[in-house]
């Protein structure tokens, strides 16, 4: 066939063009019956390219017939599934992303030892980044549950661009916690802004999921490269937020808790939607909204118990006990037999995880978590009945345990 001689040759002077004239031809089916004695096919050069029906094998030769008979009626073994419904945010048109994923390349092709730079890069980037969302208004002629959902999954690829260069950041080693501070202050103070006086924050409902979701998503990945100290810090901060969503609004000293609001829309009205009743609805979107590997169902979920445990350790009481604490509205959908503090029993563990508590050694450590009131933290919940109390730290580790393995 190859040498183009004797009958197979004349044969494959008419079949070689139809076949590479027409890469989706379904006339010709090339069907193996020999192998030599490496195992090579014996195959033309021209059809090499192409898919075979294998009968070279005699102990499989029935499944290859069903698949040569499948393959002529069209019946295959394995179909293609229905294309699913689109994301919102395909129709958006308008949102171009080409200058932020121009800065996530740079900050990941950003030079050693040039920390300028990087100064000028995380200002650019938080600076287009605020512009873009403030230039994805949505139309308020229209509020309901259905476009609230909407918006928030047309939210999902610019907040994916942030953990992007939050990575990039990361392993370039140009990250520091002011870039996390200084980017989650100018998210909340500048996006958005209130163009009426009639407004109410419900209307901006799904800017404050953005910031939820984005928080934990933060504090996730740090977590996954081991930042403690940074996570330290930005828990304890002190950060300057508007007092309200109109332009040039006072600024007050908040802390993270300030980035997790009740959203009354999702959990209360999106509710009456379903046949099925969520403990938090909220939660429940926001774990189904992974960016893989990092951001997994069970690493979010973690994440935001964490920050619980964190606020009743490190925070401050201010007015009243369940206004200093993060409540961790997805502990619901993590595993009960998940142990998310299980290493502090180990002292080379404890060593490089003292940071995160702001302490220096081990004795502190166990001096901070014996001045813990567990029973404040016990009453820290879901109030249907249908959970229990969400786990505070001390219920995965006695501080009798902490450390007294290698």
């Amino acid at each position: 066939a190859d040498s183009r001689r004797g009958g197979v040759g004349d044969e494959t002077t008419v079949i070689t063009p139809k076949i590479y004239g027409n890469t989706n031809q379904t006339k010709f089916i090339p069907i193996l019956f020999e192998r030599d004695d490496s195992g090579n096919e014996y195959l033309p050069t021209y059809i090499k390219s192409r898919i075979y029906i294998d009968f070279s094998n005699a102990s499989d030769y029935e499944n290859s017939y069903e698949r040569l008979l499948r393959h002529l009626y069209d019946k295959p073994i394995d179909k293609k599934p229905p294309r699913g419904k689109p994301p919102a945010w395909l129709d958006e048109d308008s949102v171009n992303y080409n200058e932020l994923n121009t800065l996530v390349k740079k900050n990941k092709n950003l030079p050693d030892n040039q920390p300028y730079k990087f100064q000028e890069l995380k200002m650019n980037f938080t600076e287009t980044f605020i512009n873009t969302l403030n230039e994805m208004r949505f139309p308020d002629d229209k509020f309901d549950t259905e476009s609230l959902l909407k918006k928030i999954d047309s939210l999902k690829p610019i907040r994916d661009i942030y953990f992007d260069f939050l990575l990039a950041t990361i392993t370039s080693g140009y990250f520091s916690s002011d870039f996390v501070k200084d980017f989650f202050e100018n998210l909340y103070n500048r996006v958005p802004t209130a163009a009426k006086n009639g407004y109410s924050e419900r209307d901006f409902e799904y800017y404050d999921f953005l910031l939820w979701e984005s928080f934990i998503g933060t504090i996730t990945i740090l977590w996954k490269y081991e930042k403690y100290s940074e996570i330290h810090e930005l828990v304890i901060r002190k950060y300057f937020l508007r007092d309200n969503l109109f332009f040039g609004s006072n600024e007050k000293i908040c802390s993270f808790l300030t980035f997790r609001k009740y959203l009354p829309i999702l959990e209360e009205e999106c509710q009456k939607n379903f046949k099925q009743r969520y403990v938090s609805y909220a939660s429940k979107l926001l774990i189904e909204r992974e960016k893989l590997p990092y951001l997994n169902k069970n690493a979010l979920c973690e994440t935001d118990l964490r920050l619980y445990h964190l606020s009743t350790i490190l925070l401050e009481p201010s007015s009243g006990f369940f206004k200093s604490v993060w409540f961790p509205s997805t502990y619901c959908y993590l595993p009960e037999t998940k142990n998310i503090w299980q290493k502090l029993i180990s002292k080379s563990y404890c060593d490089r995880i003292l940071p995160l508590f702001g302490v220096q050694t081990i004795s502190e450590l166990k001096k901070l978590f014996s001045n813990i009131n567990q029973k404040q933290l016990e009453s820290v919940g879901y109030r249907n009945g249908f959970y229990s109390n969400a786990p505070n730290i001390l219920a995965y580790v006695k501080v009798t345990d902490i450390a007294t393995s290698a």
